[in-house]
């Protein structure tokens, strides 16, 4: 559904930060020697050729429909709906329907003499239609109604939380792993041009032109760089299984990502992020929902003091096979009952739902003032990374032109190996701190995206950069037990075995 909207990105169209260059794909390779290969979800979901680079709409698809947290929520709401049903059922009469149907043998009694007598029982049939109707709670069912009313929505609120995490949490993923990757060859080529050095300076020193300190120094530079590189690697492989994982995918699986086109966001006014935090972050509306289900659950309680009163009605039709014919009966009762005493549970049930109404009251606002400070703290890392990134950009440049003249004295004998040495790690501090400014920017962005519940409206989808794109489809997914989970490893080890084995 989301494959050919990458024209679109995730990000718009910007400028270039650095390699690698937008639209490009990078391979990321698996530690294992024989990589498993792909698990096709079982839900339907297509299965892309192996290889083939994802984009952030692929991930963000396919973690949607192998999501078990959201297949959870979506079955909640189904359970919140048939209480409802259960709780507005109560409000109208229930109708009972009986069928007996008695076969009785005849008795015989002997009498002196010697004389028997025999008394027969007749067979009988008999229809009953009853109905015992609670005519008169005073509130309580109807607050139990609108606590299931309330249930549902909370569990709505629930599952829009839910997907709005799962869509988040992806896109940070995603571009994480694409951040591990310009790390990663920002490395290579900090390694590339220590190694370049240690050949340098040993060819200078076996000719007698530099002393031995320098071919030193230069494999001291190399060892640190290779470091790094180790580092990078760890990243790439750590962010890739947290993508993988969340995409409902085996963890050491190989994976082919497109790089996201390039561009700066600007921090929104903080006043205009909070209205929009309050208004679509589906976590408030959730404590709203428990909130109205606790004062609910009072009116129910303080039901407890009042007399309540059903209506109890039935018809019973008798199909004798003896004597007598049929019969029919009926009759209608109307009882009161009235809780005289019960040692304070009424109060008691008041009283705890009273104070469970001001403890969630508590919480919403909790909940406001820690969405306060999110929203502030990620409109202040995207204010401060876009101001990183324009400096590091001044930074790259200026290593660069340092790097290139150092060599260049160098050669000609002017310069000392250490400053030459120094420009290099200039040159790959200043390069890191680029690509890290613009990602912490890109994930200020995504992550103000979360803070402000934005990622989900309706059935419409809205990512970083404007895209707005539709909601998959969700089938419903019933999940595994321990045991299907265990024989899942099963085949996967299987097939990673080489062939013979």
């Amino acid at each position: 559904m989301l494959n050919g909207l990458l024209a679109a990105g995730v990000l718009a169209a910007g400028p270039n930060l650095g390699p690698p260059q937008p639209g490009t794909a990078v391979e990321v390779k698996p530690t294992q020697t024989t990589p498993a290969p792909p698990v096709v979800s079982a839900d339907g979901l297509p299965a892309k050729a192996p290889g083939a680079p994802m984009s952030v709409l692929d991930c963000i698809e396919e973690a949607l429909v192998n999501s078990p947290d959201i297949a959870a929520s979506r079955a909640a709401i189904r359970a919140a709906r048939g209480s409802k049903m259960q709780a507005s059922a109560a409000l109208l009469p229930p109708v009972d329907f009986t069928y007996t149907e008695v076969f009785q043998k005849e008795s015989k009694a002997t009498l002196g003499g010697g004389t028997t007598i025999t008394t027969a029982k007749p067979n009988f049939r008999t229809f009953k239609v009853g109905s015992n109707w609670v005519i008169f709670s005073a509130g309580a069912m109807q607050a139990n109604v609108a606590i299931a009313k309330m249930s549902e929505m909370a569990a709505i609120h629930r599952d829009e939380s839910t997907i709005n995490l799962t869509v988040g949490n992806t896109v940070l993923a995603y571009l994480q792993l694409l951040r591990a990757q310009e790390l990663k060859i920002v490395a290579d080529r900090t390694v590339d041009l220590a190694s370049e050095q240690v050949k340098v300076a040993t060819a200078s020193f076996e000719a007698g032109a530099v002393p031995k300190v320098n071919v030193l120094r230069a494999q001291s530079a190399l060892a640190g760089a290779r470091q790094a590189q180790l580092q990078a690697d760890n990243g790439i492989e750590t962010s890739r299984s947290t993508l993988l994982s969340l995409m409902g995918r085996h963890v050491n699986e190989p994976l082919a990502v497109v790089a996201a086109p390039r561009v700066l966001f600007d921090p929104p006014d903080l006043l205009d992020s909070l209205k929009l935090a309050v208004s679509q972050r589906p976590e408030l509306k959730t404590q709203q929902a428990v909130i109205h289900i606790n004062e609910q659950a009072v009116r129910a309680a303080r039901a407890g003091f009042w007399p309540s009163a059903a209506l109890s009605s039935n018809y019973t039709h008798t199909m004798n096979s003896g004597t007598f014919g049929s019969s029919d009966n009926w009759q209608v009762a109307l009882a009161l009952s009235l809780n005289v005493w019960d040692w304070g549970d009424t109060k008691g049930s008041v009283m705890k739902n009273l104070a469970q109404v001001n403890s969630e009251r508590n919480k919403l606002e909790r909940q406001m003032r820690d969405i306060e400070l999110d929203v502030r703290k990620v409109l202040l890392t995207m204010g401060e990374s876009r101001n990183r990134v324009e400096q590091a950009k001044v930074e790259v440049d200026s290593a660069t032109e340092a790097l290139r003249i150092e060599q260049l004295r160098f050669q000609e004998g002017e310069g000392i190996y250490l400053e030459l040495l120094d420009a290099r790690r200039a040159l790959s501090s200043a390069e890191t701190n680029l690509v890290t400014a613009y990602f912490d920017n890109a994930l200020a962005q995504a992550g103000w995206l979360g803070v402000t519940g934005g990622y989900l409206k309706g059935n419409e989808m809205n990512l970083p950069g404007g895209v707005k794109v539709p909601l998959p489809a969700l089938p419903q997914r019933p999940g595994k037990d321990l045991g299907e989970l265990t024989r899942d490893y099963d085949k996967l080890d299987k097939a990673s075995q080489p062939a013979g084995k």
